[in-house]
């Protein structure tokens, strides 16, 4: 996920913790939503 959200940054959980850490966010939820498109999609 080149450009995604910076060095290091190589897979969507990163990417969730990147931009909505958990000390603001429920991340967590945030990744599984995330997980459930992706394997609808896939």
């Amino acid at each position: 996920m080149t450009g995604v959200g910076g060095k290091g940054i190589d897979t969507v959980l990163e990417t969730i913790n990147r931009w909505a850490p958990s000390n603001e966010n429920d991340t967590q939820s945030y990744a599984g939503g995330a997980f459930v498109i992706i394997e609808e999609c896939a």
